[in-house]
């Protein structure tokens, strides 16, 4: 093992030996069988079909689109880049975090909604959220930002870097923009040389597990490259540990129903390699460990014969499956891009991570009537491109692709729906996701972000057939980030009564905001999470951190303290 090796855990040191075995086996030349035996095994052969879209029962309602700045000073913002991810909300504590070139942008969702109803008549250039209704805070080029299970600590990517605010900060200068002071970062995780041009390209937490859900995957790559290395990490422990190189993309499974309790712990992500493969791994001890299966996607039926393909973007669907949505284009004609369905089988079979006993091959189903792809205008974009989020009670996922001018937002049903594999169409006008055009044309724009609500504070739908009949049963509401470093609201709802109702009775609406000293401190979850695996002096300086986090609701007399951002963590190291 190398030096490198040595200096970190030996849970991370088997990892790395694991994975390192496992990429080869999928990069290196060799029959395909062979290939994905070391990663897990995939059994036999992927079967390949084709899936045409078939008319749903969602409907959407734009409520209205806001900027942040005018509309010229947006347009002198950098563009985004091909991984932006520009857009997290808290639906247990109501705030919405936005990146555009002006910094990351803080607002309640209620006042988001509200602000955006209420200019949804006007020009594009009065659709401004007011100054006094939103905070700043001037971190530029941000690619990633995302809130923890908990959704007490926002993540936000800068270059190689990760920022860890405390989402009860957030909220109270969301609430007095003017008075609460600044959010600062508890703490910083470096995932690359400072110096270098490695960024964050896509960052994900793990749900429940050992890190209770404050451990997290990020991508990071260089700007010149499409791959990546993939690093395991807790918020408040330093930084993260390397554990898979030439990754393009990576996603985390939604955590199972109520009805699987002893998974529920048990994060279960996806890699992508650069050879088009894919990797399941389910996560052990933060992800410095984990069982492993490898998936060749294979040729697919690209309508013309058969192709091979190269991942840009991977998006886990609902459960109670593991089934992916994956973002491909052709490897000899990358003009052509395809959405596939990915079915690896579900958990609860006894031998989906079987190596011995391979489980059931899995099934590859590539889309009709997904995204229109425009490569010209998207040029020079390095991926992963895809955004995805799940609604569970519909069975349902929701996904965004960043080089799609037109249909950018499409509806998907994969495993376990009953008709399989689908995108869903709207055969009403009216109701489907329509994202606002720009540029100097208005004839095109582009998703940097997608998020829900599922708090309620974007309202019901009106009835689309009949507004004079009640309005549909409280769905979610969607927040897209777009290209033009503006922000869409969106409402979604299902037209069949009892399968709206099962979204709606699990959302509680109306319910008072809670205090902002009410808010649970998100570095204090941070410490206890670094301080369960790591030695004493870890404990204490994780504490330490905790304590430079200035309250939210006391004017700030000194500056905190610069949190460290080098070197492996004590916490990690006590562990070897």
């Amino acid at each position: 093992i190398s030096d490198r090796a040595r200096s970190i855990p030996r849970e991370a040191a088997a990892f790395e030996v694991a994975s390192q075995r496992s990429r080869r086996a999928i990069v290196e030349p060799g029959s395909r069988g062979g290939r994905c035996a070391a990663a897990g095994g995939c059994g036999m052969s992927t079967r390949h079909g084709v899936a045409e879209p078939e008319v749903g029962q969602l409907v959407f309602q734009a409520v209205g689109t806001l900027a942040f700045d005018d509309l010229d000073d947006c347009a002198a913002f950098p563009a985004p880049k091909g991984y932006a991810r520009h857009v997290a909300c808290s639906s247990k504590y109501g705030v919405t975090s936005f990146a555009d070139g002006g910094g990351v942008r803080v607002i309640e969702t209620a006042a988001l909604v509200a602000h955006a109803a209420s200019t949804k008549e006007k020009m594009p250039r009065e659709q401004l959220c007011p100054p006094d209704a939103f905070a700043t805070i001037a971190i530029p080029d941000v690619s990633c930002v995302a809130f923890s299970p908990c959704e007490t600590i926002l993540a936000v990517c800068v270059g190689p870097q990760v920022r860890f605010l405390e989402t009860r900060a957030l909220v109270a200068c969301a609430r007095e923009p003017t008075a609460a002071p600044t959010p600062e970062p508890f703490a910083v995780a470096s995932l690359g040389a400072d110096e270098s041009s490695d960024r964050v390209r896509d960052f994900l937490w793990q749900p429940g597990g050992a890190g209770g859900g404050l451990a997290y995957l990020a991508l990071a790559g260089p700007e010149d490259s499409d791959e990546g290395k993939l690093f395991v990490g807790t918020a408040g422990a330093d930084d993260g540990v390397d554990i898979a190189d030439r990754v393009v993309a990576v996603a985390m499974a939604p955590p199972p129903d109520d009805e699987n309790p002893d998974d529920a712990s048990i994060p279960v992500a996806a890699w992508a390699t650069a050879a088009g493969d894919v990797v399941y791994a389910k996560l052990k001890d933060r992800g410095l460990a984990a069982e492993m299966r490898g998936v060749a996607i294979g040729k697919i039926d690209d309508g013309d014969g058969e192709a091979e393909v190269d991942v840009e973007g991977l998006a886990f669907g609902p459960r109670p499956g593991l089934a992916l949505i994956v973002a491909a284009r052709e490897r000899e004609d990358p003009d052509r891009h395809h959405v596939l369905a990915l079915d690896a089988g579900t958990p609860t079979g006894s031998n989906f991570w079987d190596v011995v006993s391979p489980p059931p091959a899995p099934a590859c189903t590539r889309l009709e009537g997904t995204f229109d792809i425009d490569d010209d205008e998207t040029t020079g974009l390095r991926g992963p491109y895809l955004h995805g989020l799940t609604v569970r009670q519909w069975g349902v996922a929701l996904a965004s692709h960043r080089k799609a001018w037109d249909n950018q937002l499409c509806a998907l049903e994969l495993a376990g729906a009953g008709a399989g594999p689908r995108a869903l169409q709207i055969d009403d006008d009216r109701c489907v996701p329509a994202i606002p055009l720009a540029g100097a044309d208005e004839d095109s724009n582009f998703v940097t972000g997608l998020a829900a609500d599922h708090g309620g504070r974007g309202g019901r739908m009106p009835h689309p057939a009949d507004k004079s009949r009640p309005p549909l049963p409280q769905g979610p509401t969607v927040l897209v980030a777009t290209a033009d470093h503006r922000i869409t609201v969106m409402r979604v709802g299902h037209l069949d009564d009892a399968a709206a109702r099962r979204y709606a009775d699990e959302v509680r609406v109306g319910e008072a905001r809670l205090d902002v000293v009410d808010v649970p401190s998100g570095g204090a979850a941070a410490a206890e999470a670094a301080g369960s695996a790591a030695s004493s002096p870890a404990k204490a300086a994780a504490s330490q951190a905790t304590s430079a986090v200035p309250s939210p609701n006391k004017a700030v007399d000194e500056a905190p303290a610069e949190p460290k951002t080098g070197g492996v963590s004590a916490g990690v190291l006590a562990q070897a």
